[in-house]
């Protein structure tokens, strides 16, 4: 049996202490509050009291926080879409599971997009994000065939969102494949209405890509195992049929955590803006100084608030305000550092105050400075799409379908760029331009409707491309159309045959319209559809 002090071993990647201090830098409030005797450090030879004035008084801008749950929020605009082929033909349906998962992925009624989004965010706090692949318990009922499999429900896999901490420790291959992980999971509950939360109870779970071994220990909160200590196994082994082991990691290179690049800055904004408010605070207010003959008639000035102040005939009273060039060169600073956080995002737009000079900038400025942005999501949304097909493939192999799993979506971005789309649309319809190409003229259709309607479901944005594509005439053809109509006008007022312009109508160097068979009625007559 493995000791208390292997099974609690950590990755070398792990650092306790900066993962706390990412973590609260992102969620702000408590969690932060509790870092910041370590991130507001006490400075040479400043009285204990007035240290501890000085941290209850200090406040957090976060800018870190927001600016990962912007990349996260625009990644996920719209819905994943997820395409199983086989033999390298598309499977129109692959079954009633894959429809249920998509909408419940950890039979706690989880989108797949929402979990894939959570772990998402993990991987940009921490730097690595983690899902736990789980199979149905095996039957005790006889399987004979894929009708029993089905009925008994072993297919149905599940995934579980972890939080980074909860795994302590892996390895991989050369070739980037998990050899084996160990998770931990931590719990204490109360026993009964009259009871405490005293008793602790640690769970560990080794998992290999043929089986999942469960270790657990049960203590008193007061008498914590010593690193010797065995824990002991909690039943046998219990085999999967994933084929690899059943975690799968989300990681993002140094270049697109954003977390760790974003945390200099911020830490250096939050210090400068506590420094300019202490500084304030302390010395805002301007200070009474009295002058007096003697150290005897100084003893004599009553000094507060509400208390009347007598004066001799030499002595005198003035006030002294604080030197304030300090506040400005401070207030620089703050500014500067808020630059640099969006500098390092690639969030400059974002940092633009909006003053009149950035809200008249163009369409092309704009589309300029969301540029930066784009290629960041652009290659987010690559190590996200292979996170899901990875983890799709997997499921598959535990269900017994040969499926291979293609992911489409999070390239989007609609919103990211609509107000220089809009404008660019209405530059192109003022300049009377029209492209000749239905494609096109779909493709517009289809981003306009995204952009005002980002958020509805798969299945209704679909009934609109569809109503978009069936809806859209051809720009060329309407245009062919118009002038036959136009030539019929002109036909019919000049006096020529019907559909047939009078001569000298033409245009320089356009061959003259064939003549047609004068028809009755109307039905004849070319009409614009």
């Amino acid at each position: 049996m493995p000791s208390y002090s292997s099974l609690n071993q950590r990755h070398p990647s792990w650092n306790e202490s900066r993962q706390c201090e990412l973590r609260g830098l992102y969620e702000g409030g408590e969690k932060l509050e509790r870092l910041y005797p370590t991130i507001l450090p006490r400075r040479d030879r400043e009285r204990p009291q007035r240290y501890e004035v000085r941290l209850k008084e200090a406040q957090y801008r976060n800018y870190l926080g927001p600016i990962i749950d912007y990349f996260a929020s625009m990644l996920f605009v719209s819905r994943t879409v997820s395409k199983a082929t086989l033999d390298e033909k598309l499977v129109e349906d692959p079954g009633e599971y894959w429809t249920k998962f998509r909408d419940d992925c950890d039979r706690e009624g989880t989108d797949l997009d929402d979990l894939l989004k959570f772990v998402l965010t993990d991987a940009m706090v921490c730097g690595h994000g983690w899902i736990r692949l789980h199979q149905p318990a095996p039957s005790e009922e006889p399987v004979t065939n894929v009708a029993d499999f089905e009925r008994l429900g072993l297919g149905d896999c599940w995934l579980e969102h972890l939080e980074p901490s909860a795994v302590l420790d892996w390895d991989a291959s050369d070739d980037g494949r998990m050899l084996w992980a160990v998770t931990h999971e931590l719990t204490a509950k109360r026993r009964g209405l009259g009871g405490d939360r005293k008793l602790i109870t640690e769970t560990w779970q080794h998992l290999t890509p043929e089986a999942v071994e469960t270790y657990a220990i049960t203590y008193e909160s007061d008498k914590r195992p010593k690193p010797d200590d065995e824990v002991p196994l909690v039943g046998a082994p219990v085999p999967h049929r994933f084929g690899l082991v059943p975690l799968v990691c989300l990681e993002l290179p140094s270049a697109l955590w954003v977390a760790n690049r974003l945390r200099s800055p911020q830490l250096a904004h939050f210090r400068k803006t506590n420094a300019l408010a202490w500084s304030l605070a302390t010395s805002c207010y301007a200070m009474r100084q009295y002058f007096v003959g003697s150290p005897e008639e100084f003893s004599k000035v009553v000094n507060g608030a509400g208390y009347e102040i007598v004066l001799g005939i030499d002595e005198k009273a003035e006030w002294d305000a604080p030197p304030t060039d300090h506040f400005s060169a401070l207030d620089t600073e703050i500014k500067a550092e808020k630059d640099e956080i969006f500098r390092i995002a690639h969030q400059m737009a974002l940092g633009v105050d909006n003053n009149a000079a950035a809200v008249g900038r163009t369409a092309e400025s704009k589309a300029s400075d969301l540029q930066s942005t784009r290629v960041v999501l652009v290659a987010i949304s690559r190590i996200v799409r292979e996170t899901i097909e990875y983890t799709l493939d997997l499921i598959s192999g535990a269900r017994g379908e040969e499926f291979t799993w293609s992911v489409e979506g999070l390239d989007d971005f609609a919103a990211l760029d609509a107000a220089a789309f809009v404008e660019n649309l209405k530059l192109l319809n003022d300049a009377g331009r029209t492209i000749p190409s239905k494609t096109f003229q779909i493709a517009v259709n289809e981003r306009t409707a995204e952009l005002f309607l980002p958020h509805l479901d798969e299945q209704t944005k679909t009934k609109i491309r569809e109503e978009i594509r069936d809806g859209t005439t051809d720009p060329a053809e309407d245009a062919r159309l118009d002038r036959e109509l136009e030539l019929a006008s002109a036909a019919a007022l000049f006096g020529g045959a019907e559909g047939e312009a009078p001569a000298g109508t033409e245009r320089p160097g356009e061959d003259p319209p064939a003549p047609k068979p004068p028809t009755g009625g109307d039905r004849g007559r070319p009409k614009k559809r």
